[in-house]
């Protein structure tokens, strides 16, 4: 019994780490999830950043520079002031505005990033995506899981219910028979002490006696020890009814003495010397016999 306890307990405690086990891999499956999810918003963000830098460079290479035209050129041309030789020392210089140049190696390298950030992009998305479902079945996975632990629960918990009702009701009837018992074993204690002096009062009163008038007063004695006989009868109390010839049985039968005689088979009742009685059904007094030998 206790191997089959410590089976159970160690089936029990291997379904309980199972099912930690399988808890903890679907944490750590969403954290992986989250993770990637982070990393592709930031992938986004990057990839937003480069389309912008690659739509300014763009638009920059596009525009061309505006060179004037002849006639506008001719247009504008005023009058030459004589060139001084020597300019003031204090009047500042002009500095013509520098064009920017069009970096094309950049431009090409924001385009291959850009590529690579959509191509990492899509397969960040596409993981993300199978690790999704793969939680999926895990989730209901670990629902049926659960559900089959809850039933198996509900089932062990029914049956433990039922062996409990049935040891309560085993144990009450247990203690009812084990009080009656007790209460039957006083009372025929009882009972016991008060046969002895009963029936030595019948042999006295059933004892043959010669003078007549001795004899009628025995009578009403007689009738005392008849209502005795009868409420014997009603608490249950009956007499083990033997007679000479009958076989001798020890379930119901002490022998007191044993004789030689020829009218009795061997083994047959001879003479009753005291009288045996039973309660429900139980010897509590033997019926004491002579047996023939």
């Amino acid at each position: 019994m206790a191997k089959k306890t410590n089976g159970k307990s160690k089936i029990k405690n291997n379904n309980i780490k199972k099912e930690a086990l399988t808890r903890a891999l679907h944490e750590e499956k969403l954290d992986n999830i989250n993770a990637i999810e982070e990393e592709i918003k930031l992938n986004i963000d990057q990839l937003k950043e480069a389309e912008a830098k690659e739509e300014v460079i763009s638009s920059a290479q596009a525009t061309p520079t505006q060179q004037p035209s002849p006639n506008q050129e001719t247009l504008d041309q005023k009058p030459q002031e004589p060139k001084n030789e020597n300019p003031p020392q204090d009047q500042p210089v002009e500095t013509k505005p520098q064009t920017t140049q069009i970096n094309v190696d950049e431009l090409k390298k924001l385009q291959d990033d850009l590529l690579i950030f959509k191509k990492e992009t899509i397969r960040l998305q596409t993981l993300c995506d199978n690790l999704k479902e793969e939680n999926n079945k895990l989730n209901a996975k670990m629902t049926a899981n659960e559900q089959q632990l809850i039933n198996k629960l509900n089932e062990k918990s029914l049956a433990a219910k039922e062996q409990l009702e049935a040891r309560l009701e085993q144990l009450e009837k247990d203690k009812a028979s084990e009080i009656e018992q007790r209460r039957d074993s006083i009372y025929v204690d009882v009972v016991l002490q008060f046969l002895t002096p009963f029936l030595l009062f019948e042999k006295t009163v059933n004892a043959p006696i010669e003078n007549e008038v001795v004899r009628n007063y025995v009578q009403g004695y007689n009738m005392v020890c008849n209502m005795f006989k009868d409420t014997f009868n009603n608490l249950g109390i009956e007499q083990i009814v033997v007679n000479p010839g009958d076989e001798f049985n020890h379930n119901f039968m002490e022998a007191f003495d044993t004789e030689s005689n020829p009218n009795f088979k061997p083994n047959q009742v001879t003479k009753v010397v005291d009288k045996g009685f039973v309660y429900k059904g139980k010897v509590i007094k033997y019926t004491t016999v002579v047996v023939n030998k």
